[in-house]
């Protein structure tokens, strides 16, 4: 175990982009705050949103704070899956080309550690610095609205501490989905990442030929729409009333298939790494 936490902190070390884009999100809001509280007697609050109807997919909330809860769940969602992006692909490919991938070599360090690490990252970490991220947002609005906004419209907006409780209770859930739609992506990154230099590159390549064929081959329609959906399943949690749901869609059979490729792609990314560390 302590060689896992030894391998997760060296991951954290060498890869301060999953720190810094929350980072600079959490300023970002301090300065926001700062500005509206230095300007208090000339901030009003009206909220219009014009063509609203467009987006029929995207469910509002009506917990904590309205639509600004929302949004806060939309930003840190993505942040988490930005993150995630810039971090899969190259954490392998950052070792090989400063070094410590060598390094490795002489270190009692299974190589499903080493990468089992490298998805506790992506899955886990991440989307926990999101949450943190959430929380920050959600309390500096909270603090705002409770300086600026009569009782009538803190109560109509649901802003006090069990709604943002139950607001963060929600994105956590939805991370979860989030993080389940990822996973077999982020084992696809690690076998790419040991046999391409451009791994998300060809990830996004393949996706679209797959799309392409599914639209001029009818055999391949169906598993077209299969991947299609997969894909969409890291957004689309974060619209959705019941995340839940985005996975209710594949059956059974589906489900297990992916789990049992996800596995083999893991197992096939161990093997790899075994291979190019012993030659």
């Amino acid at each position: 175990m302590k060689q896992f936490f030894t391998l997760l902190s060296k991951e954290l070390i060498e890869h301060k982009v999953i720190f810094r884009i929350p980072l600079f999100l959490a300023l970002f809001l301090v300065l926001n705050f700062i500005l509206i509280l230095y300007n208090s007697n000339d901030v009003s609050f009206n909220f219009k949103i014009n063509g609203w109807e467009q987006f029929d997919n995207i469910q509002l909330s009506m917990g904590f704070g309205g639509v600004i809860g929302s949004i806060n769940t939309l930003i840190c969602g993505l942040v988490a899956v930005i993150c995630f992006f810039a971090y899969m692909p190259k954490t392998l490919l950052k070792e090989k080309q400063e070094g410590s991938w060598n390094f490795w070599r002489s270190m009692p360090v299974s190589n499903v550690k080493t990468l089992g690490a490298k998805l506790v990252v992506g899955l886990i970490v991440i989307p926990a610095i999101s949450v943190v991220l959430l929380v920050f947002a959600d309390f500096c609005f909270m603090i705002v609205a409770k300086l600026l906004l009569s009782d009538a419209l803190l109560q109509s907006s649901s802003i006090n501490l069990h709604e943002m409780f139950m607001h963060i209770m929600s994105y956590i859930n939805r991370m979860i989905v989030v993080s389940i739609g990822l996973l077999p992506i982020a084992c696809i990154l690690l076998v790419l990442s040991q046999l391409t230099n451009h791994p998300l590159i060809i990830l996004f390549a393949v996706t679209v030929m797959v799309k392409v064929l599914g639209y001029t081959i009818n055999v391949l329609s169906g598993f077209s729409q299969f991947v299609s959906d997969w894909n969409n399943i890291s957004v689309s949690a974060l619209f959705d009333t019941n995340p839940w749901q985005e996975l209710a869609i594949f059956s059974s059979i589906e489900l297990g298939s992916v789990l049992m490729i996800t596995v083999g792609l893991f197992c096939y990314a161990v093997k790899l790494m075994s291979t190019e560390l012993n030659n």
